[in-house]
This record gives structure tokens, sequence and C-alpha cells, in this order.
């Protein structure tokens, strides 16, 4: 029995060492950063992508499917909104009594600022 274990831990590791693990795609790595967005909001996303594929497929025809799709999109739209809203309130509310925090999470919130301040014209006015 013990045979068997050392074989399993054989294949794992090798596997390991010639199967590197696949980069996210962009899209995941854009949902990653949008952690407000749920599986099931990201499985809405994908059934709403896929219909406006069928649509464009056959060149927005079919009335009743395209006022199916823009029902949808406006509800999940609203539900994305939502979502977020929700989220950034639970996240002032953890950081509420604690003002590290606070300024953390609204840094995070803010685009990033460059540190390098040489390639900012400075022009000094002095009147002696």
């Amino acid at each position: 029995m013990s045979g068997c274990g050392s074989h399993t831990s054989i294949f794992s590791d090798t596997m390991q060492k010639h199967t590197p693990p696949q980069p996210l795609s962009r899209n995941r790595r854009k949902l990653l950063n949008k952690p407000w967005i749920t599986q099931a909001l990201y499985k809405s996303i994908k059934d709403k992508n896929k219909i406006y594929r069928s649509l464009v497929k056959n060149g927005f025809e079919n009335k009743v499917k395209f006022a199916y799709y823009k029902r949808y999109r406006n509800q999940l739209t609203h539900l994305l909104v939502l979502s977020k809203k929700e989220y950034y309130q639970s996240q002032v509310l953890i950081a509420r009594n604690d003002s590290a925090k606070t300024w953390k999470f609204i840094n995070t919130l803010l685009p990033g600022r460059t540190k390098d301040t040489s390639t900012l014209p400075i022009q000094l006015h002095l009147h002696i």
C-alpha cells in the first residue's frame, strides 16, 4: 500500500514540474480587482455577453430577444451598482474606528501616484 503513495507523489511532482500553472486571463485579473463581483454576477455577465453575441450573429433581427437582452443588461447593471455600493459601505464600516485602515482604504480608491518627481517642472519666483 505504501508503494502506491510514492507513485502518486512522483506523478504529482512530475505533473507540477512539466505543466506550469496557467496565467490568469486579462478578464480574470480585472475581476480579481473588483471584489464586489460575486461568482453569480460573473456568471450573469457571461450570460449577458452570450446573448449579445447571438444577437450580433443574427444582425439584431429578433426584436423579442433584443428586448430581453436590454432588460437583462439593465437589471445586471443595477445589481452591479448595488453590489459595489454595498461592498464599499462594508469596507468603510470595517475601517471606521481605525484611522490607519481608513486611510489605507481611501488610498486604494485613489489612482496611483508617481513617486518620480524629477519629471515635474519646478519654477521658483524669488523676489529679493
